[in-house]
């Protein structure tokens, strides 16, 4: 499988990652920085990624809605990012 370069990635917002998992019939929840600031109801500080919490008996409804899709690291930032969906 080869992935395909994207340059610099930018992490999902919130706002992105609800969209992305509304089919899910899971809990889910935004996690670490993202969770404090929309505690807090505003954005604080920059954020270089958005952590979302899935309960463990619910790790395959994500792994199954993720299928296909291929993940590079950008070795100039030390990221993750979504790269195509195969």
């Amino acid at each position: 499988m080869t992935s395909v370069s994207l340059g610099r990635w930018e992490p999902l917002s919130p706002q992105d990652a609800a969209q992305w998992m509304a089919p899910a019939d899971c809990f889910w929840a935004i996690a670490g920085g993202w969770a404090l600031d929309l505690h807090l109801g505003e954005q604080t500080r920059e954020h270089a990624d958005l952590d979302i919490l899935v309960l463990r008996r619910d790790q395959w409804v994500v792994q199954v809605k993720s299928a296909g899709v291929v993940y590079e690291v950008d070795p100039s930032v030390g990221r993750v990012g979504q790269a195509v969906r195969a």
